[in-house]
């Protein structure tokens, strides 16, 4: 089907290369390959990748870090911000499965933040830190 959003693991040697891009169309550096969990997910549409992120699970506590979120310069709004909620909810139901109860992130903008809000994040301190419980 024409624009299906499909959700993926990340394959690190088929997809980093189309993943910098992703990362580089926004004027951002991708994050460095060396330190990049093993659990991330990529979202295509067509077979292009549109969208990515990863998550870090700490293992002291049930605190995961969904990080590294980035979505397709160019798509539009509705399409974008399907494409991180799909993402996010795939990944932090990953996270739920290996026992984890809460998300923990942060954004360097507030517009930012207010998507996370979207996604059911909360406030908790300054700076848009937002946690999620995961149910």
């Amino acid at each position: 089907m024409e624009n299906e959003i499909t959700l993926s693991l990340w394959d690190w040697v088929k997809d980093w290369d189309e993943i910098t891009v992703l990362y580089h169309e926004r004027e951002l550096d991708a994050p460095p390959f060396a330190i990049l969990p093993k659990l991330g997910v990529v979202a295509r549409i067509n077979g292009e990748i549109v969208g990515t992120v990863w998550l870090y699970m700490d293992n002291s506590c049930s605190v995961c870090f969904p990080h590294w979120l980035v979505t397709k310069r160019g798509l539009n709004l509705h399409i974008a911000r399907k494409v991180a909620k799909l993402m996010e909810q795939f990944i932090t139901a990953e996270a739920f499965h290996c026992g984890y109860r809460y998300a923990y992130t942060g954004f360097a903008t507030e517009t930012l933040a207010n998507e996370a809000e979207r996604l059911g994040y909360v406030p908790i301190g300054k700076q848009f830190v937002m946690l999620k419980i995961l149910r």
